[in-house]
């Protein structure tokens, strides 16, 4: 119980930090050779990724059926989009 609070509070805080960074959008540079319209993807995959997690975190605790099938999916998602975030920073090749 306690791992499925723990998600659901990272998800809240990245939902909380997606939101923040979509605000502060126009001050924001993209990295070399990318445009802004594909850091504005990124960063609207990190909104539905967040929610994602904070939804599936909270149906697990209350022990709905959804719950239990989404929370391994949203922690897939959750690694695939750490993935694109590596790899659109120029980290990844």
């Amino acid at each position: 119980m306690k791992l499925y609070r723990l998600t659901e509070l990272f998800g809240w805080l990245n939902l909380l930090l997606a939101v923040v960074s979509v605000l502060a959008l126009p001050l924001i540079e993209p990295p070399a050779g990318m445009e802004k319209l594909s850091l504005g993807s990124v960063q609207f995959l990190w909104i539905l990724v967040a929610a994602a997690m904070t939804y599936a975190s909270r149906q697990k605790l209350l022990g709905s059926d959804i719950g239990h099938k989404a929370y391994p999916a949203t922690l897939a998602a959750y690694l695939l989009f750490g993935l694109i975030c590596y790899r659109y920073l120029g980290l990844g090749g």
